[in-house]
């Protein structure tokens, strides 16, 4: 009897070697890669811009895969990597100076990098010591009020 249950217990820790072996290898030859690529020449500052990137799977069945504030490189770009292949939406929220939301779907595949191009519109940084407010000069004797017969 003591050696049946040795002999299960062998079992056992063999059969989860195995599977804790082939898991890990298995998983990394579907991922892939990313990269987003913004084309404004003032979004050059990484210090105060940043990027909140979400990716949701297609078919509704995980969220949040990835969800993670990234700073774009001197080239403007974010190389994301180790995405499951699938099917996404990505949620791109810029932080910082541009305030712009993007949505797209975008296919991952394995063991390959998908580039996305982004535009964005001008935007300036606000300065309160570049701020000018015109004066106002308002003729009181003009007004609809004041003309009425």
């Amino acid at each position: 009897m003591k050696a049946l249950l040795y002999y299960i217990v062998f079992q056992l820790a063999i059969l989860s070697l195995q599977a804790n072996g082939g898991h890990r290898g298995s998983a990394k030859v579907n991922e892939g890669a990313t990269q987003l690529t913004f084309t404004k020449s003032n979004f050059n500052n990484s210090r105060r811009d940043s990027v909140l990137i979400i990716f949701d799977r297609f078919d509704r069945s995980g969220a949040g895969i990835v969800c993670k504030i990234f700073h774009p490189s001197i080239d403007n770009s974010i190389y994301i990597e180790s995405i499951p292949s699938g099917k996404y939406f990505v949620t791109i929220q810029c932080l910082g100076i541009h305030h712009e939301r993007f949505e797209k779907v975008i296919r991952v595949k394995s063991k390959k990098c998908e580039s996305l191009s982004i535009r964005l519109d001008e935007c300036d940084e606000f300065s309160k010591d570049a701020v000018f407010i015109p004066t106002e000069h308002t003729d009181f004797s003009k007004l609809k009020v004041m003309t009425m017969k």
